[in-house]
């Protein structure tokens, strides 16, 4: 569930972080290679137009490069009624401790009657029916394993901005070399433009690395309705990380740079759960929103952030923690330890620019007017930059 707003929140109008965003710029499919969509440096005030294949060359000295290693879902099911109506059927979010339960969003809900049971249009065997209709649970079966007809008959869960179907090519390209943890519904889209010979690439020249994961939920494509952004509902979402992974994180010998705006709330998450620790929270690891603006907070330095964490698993003989992130990163917000980030271009009005305009301060408006002019495509299968935190 949702967590209601924190007050400690400064407030901004949304309208502050809106930009014309014609719709031609929107990258509709993934180029052919990876690596080959244009790279955006923004360091010091300064441009530089540069291609992915060369994003070593444009890393921090001794930077660790961050990744979410969450894992898509094929997660849109079409099922059909005796009349033969169409539901659409979204997997949202699997119901703990129920065997193939989840929340869904419902197409054409008010055709979806309380007794009926549906069957899917490509596997008749696959059914669907009614678990708790006022809160869209739906319980899944079939001939033989879910999962598995999951993965022969679901769709890959477009961004909706996308505005076609799913292909073959999807179920490849909506999904990162470095998927492991299934749970996610929307890819972490800044990772795509990694492959293999690039990650061998940076291995040979000893670029550090590191993962987490963070399954990345509907919520990333919510736009702020809400013109005081401090009444926007942010999302919850999954995350995990390791004790390594929080070892090197807070090694001050690196510089971080999360790849991503997941991988970004992820590492500034953890931050926020020690400050939580530090403060006696009775669930520290449940991140709400509001939470990483006090002046308490900002104060903090990070040993002393780390030790608490570390402190915490060896008393409780830990070596992962996990919990669920509202983190809503918005000006105001201090950031901890991101150094740069690199990320793709987000949608006028989301949560997503609120971010990047934390780490770019009013320089955002110049870094996206800028690649508009310059013809860089937006979006999740758009192109990529790396922006380096304004001091």
């Amino acid at each position: 569930m949702a967590d209601i707003p924190n007050n400690s929140m400064p407030g901004h109008s949304i309208r502050s972080y809106d930009y014309n965003l014609p719709d031609e710029t929107i990258a509709k499919y993934p180029l052919e290679n990876r690596r080959d969509s244009k790279l955006l440096v923004y360091k010091n005030s300064q441009f530089k137009n540069s291609r992915f294949s060369d994003l070593i060359e444009h890393l921090p000295e001794r930077s660790l490069l961050v990744f979410n290693n969450t894992k898509v879902i094929p997660a849109r099911l079409y099922f059909k009624r005796n009349t033969g109506a169409r539901i659409e059927l979204l997997l949202i979010r699997k119901v703990d401790g129920e065997e193939n339960q989840w929340k869904c969003v419902v197409g054409n809900k008010a055709k979806f009657k309380e007794e009926e049971e549906l069957h899917n249009i490509s596997e008749p065997s696959l059914r669907a029916h009614w678990v708790n209709r006022s809160e869209n649970i739906i319980a899944f079966s079939s001939s033989g394993s879910f999962y598995d007809a999951l993965m022969r008959v679901g769709e890959m869960p477009l961004p909706p901005y996308l505005n076609r179907n799913a292909e073959p090519v999807d179920k490849i390209r909506y999904q990162t070399i470095f998927a492991e943890n299934e749970g996610a519904v929307a890819a972490p889209t800044a990772s795509l433009h990694f492959d293999e010979n690039l990650i061998a690439e940076m291995d040979s020249k000893d670029v550090l690395t590191t993962n987490c994961t963070l399954h990345v939920g509907l919520g990333t494509f919510a736009p702020v309705k809400e013109d005081d952004v401090t009444k926007h509902i942010m999302h919850s979402e999954y995350w995990q990380v390791s004790r390594n992974f929080i070892e090197d994180v807070f090694n001050d010998s690196y510089k971080i740079v999360p790849v991503g705006t997941t991988s970004m709330r992820v590492v500034e998450s953890i931050c926020v759960a020690a400050q939580n620790l530090i403060d006696g929270d009775k669930d520290p690891f449940h991140i709400k929103q509001g939470e990483g603006y006090s002046l308490n907070y900002s104060a903090k330095p990070l040993h002393e952030l780390r030790d608490v964490l570390m402190h915490y698993m060896d008393e409780n003989q830990l070596q992962e923690l996990s919990g669920t992130t509202s983190l809503f990163i918005t000006p105001g917000f201090k950031i901890k330890l991101t150094h740069a980030l690199i990320t793709n271009f987000h949608q006028p009005r989301s949560t997503l620019l609120l971010l990047v305009a934390t780490l770019l301060g009013n320089d955002w408006l110049g870094v996206y007017e800028y690649a508009l002019k310059n013809s860089y495509r937006f979006l999740s299968y758009g192109d990529s930059s790396i922006l380096y935190r304004r001091k």
